[in-house]
C-alpha cells in the first residue's frame, strides 16, 4: 500500500491539504495511507523504497529551503518511478519551469488567489485522478509466467490464491478457472503481484481478498468465497485483519 505524503513548508497550507485528502480518503476505500509528520524532503526521500506501488507526493514547487520542489521532484522521480506527483505552487509563472523537466507530475494544484475551497475541489480532483489510474492499472495487470513447460499471462483479477509447495522452490497458483505449478516461490511472486487486494501477511499463501468470505479467528483460517479454507496461522489472522480494516 502507498503513502500520501505532503511536502510543504507552510505549516498553514500543509495541514489544510491534509485535511482534504482525509476528508476525501474517508468516503471511500483507497489504496494509499496519509503519512501526517513526515514532511521534510530528506526525511521522505529517505523513507522511499523501491516498488511497484508509487507513492503520492503533494509537492510545493516553492519551498524555502536548501532546495527548491523542482529538484526535489527530481530525486523523487529517480527513486519512485511509479509514484504519483502533484505540484503544488502560489505562481502560474512556476509551471513553466516543471514542463521543461522529466519529472512527469499527475497533476497541478495553484493556491495563490484561490479561495480554500478551490484549493480543496483541486485536491480531490487530483486524488480522482490517481485513484482512477490505479483502477486501470490493477484491471489491466497481468503476472507473467515463462518457463520452458508453462508460458502464462495471468490476470491479477483472475488469481484467487498462491500456495508453496513445501520442500519445493515451487508455487501453486490457483485461478477461477484452473491451477498451476510454477517454478517460483511465493516470496519471489509476491514481488511480482502487487496491488491493494493482494495480502502478503503470510509466509506461504498470497490471497486476493477480493475472493475472500471471511475471517475464522478461532481456527486461524481464511474462508473463501468458494468454499476454499486456508490455514494462514495466528500472525497472518492479525495481520489480515488489520490488512482489510486499513482497505
Amino acid at each position: 500500500m502507498g503513502v500520501i505524503y505532503v511536502i510543504d513548508d507552510n505549516v498553514f497550507h500543509r495541514e489544510a491539504i491534509q485535511k482534504y485528502i482525509n476528508e476525501e480518503l474517508a468516503k471511500a476505500p483507497f489504496p494509499f495511507l496519509p503519512e501526517t509528520t513526515i514532511w521534510e524532503p530528506e526525511d521522505v526521500l529517505a523513507r522511499i523504497v523501491a516498488s511497484d506501488v508509487g507513492n503520492i507526493y503533494f509537492l510545493d514547487i516553492d519551498l524555502q529551503l536548501t532546495v527548491d520542489g523542482i529538484d526535489v521532484a527530481t530525486a523523487i522521480r529517480e527513486k519512485d518511478p511509479n509514484g504519483y506527483i502533484v505540484f503544488v505552487t502560489s505562481h502560474h509563472e512556476k509551471l513553466r519551469d516543471v514542463m521543461n523537466q522529466m519529472v512527469e507530475p499527475i497533476a497541478y494544484i495553484v493556491k495563490e488567489g484561490q479561495r480554500i475551497e478551490q484549493v480543496k475541489q483541486q485536491v480531490q480532483q487530483a486524488l480522482q485522478v490517481i485513484l482512477k489510474r490505479q483502477q486501470t492499472l490493477q484491471t489491466d495487470a497481468r503476472l507473467q509466467i515463462n518457463q520452458a513447460n508453462l508460458k502464462l499471462q495471468l490476470a491479477f483479477a483472475d488469481i484467487v490464491y498462491v500456495e508453496t509447495v513445501p520442500t519445493l522452490k515451487k508455487s501453486i497458483i490457483h485461478t477461477v478457472t484452473e491451477e498451476f505449478v510454477v517454478n517460483k516461490t511465493v516470496k519471489a511472486l509476491k514481488a511480482e503481484l502487487i496491488a491493494d487486494h493482494m495480502f502478503h501477511g503470510s509466509s506461504s499463501y498470497i490471497i486476493n481478498t477480493d475472493f475472500l468470505l471471511k475471517i475464522d479467528k478461532l481456527d486461524y483460517q481464511a474462508v473463501l468465497k468458494d468454499g476454499t479454507i486456508i490455514p494462514i496461522g495466528i500472525r497472518a489472522t492479525r495481520l489480515l485483519t488489520k490488512f482489510l480494516y486499513k482497505k
